[in-house]
């Protein structure tokens, strides 16, 4: 009972999450959200995409406001998002993680490893595989952070707009944490505020 009642409230669709791999005891639903590939990968795009759609939502709330007045709210959860991605979506088949999974040499990622740990096999997976495709010498750009002195090499802005009216960008390079003073400079394009 604890273990569904835990998996309901981080996921909630822990009956999915169970089936992968033939395993449908409950104790092993609970042991997936640590040790199931397939789950840390949906985890990923759940997360990642929860993300997204909250930022839309606020995005909407804001220009609703700006149209009409008022206040908005938005109510977002990880779970709201798995619940649509698989009664909207659906879940691929089992032979189609496992090929997937074995494309990859079937990775394992455990919740004691940290992105010291799980980032650089990450990019190794996808740069054996996709360099060609996502790391394109035209995606990135390198920018200046004048405090530090030196150049950071980054994803350009995905969105262009014609004739070059607006061009996205950041206007200030990054610094480290706890760098700038806690106030807003009179300049914003103040490097770092003393």
């Amino acid at each position: 009972m604890l273990n569904d009642l835990v998996l309901r409230s981080v996921y909630g669709i822990w009956e999915s999450y169970g089936q992968r791999r033939s395993r449908d005891t409950r104790l092993s639903k609970l042991g997936l959200l640590v040790s199931e590939p397939n789950v840390l990968r949906r985890r990923l795009l759940t997360t990642t995409s929860t993300g997204i759609a909250g930022v839309c939502g606020v995005l909407r709330a804001l220009m609703l406001r700006a149209e009409k007045g008022g206040s908005y709210s938005v109510d977002l959860a990880l779970n709201y998002y798995s619940q649509w991605l698989v009664n909207s979506c659906g879940v691929y088949p089992n032979d189609v993680w496992d090929q997937l999974w074995a494309s990859y040499a079937r990775p394992v990622f455990r919740h004691y490893h940290n992105m010291l740990y799980s980032i650089p096999r990450m990019m190794a997976m996808l740069q054996g595989r996709h360099k060609d495709v996502l790391f394109r010498e035209d995606f990135f750009e390198d920018r200046e952070a004048k405090n530090r002195g030196v150049k950071i090499r980054t994803v350009k802005p995905i969105l262009t707009f014609p004739n070059g009216e607006i061009k996205l960008g950041y206007n200030v390079g990054t610094r480290p944490n706890g760098i700038d003073k806690p106030h807003w400079p009179e300049d914003l394009l103040t490097e770092v505020v003393g």
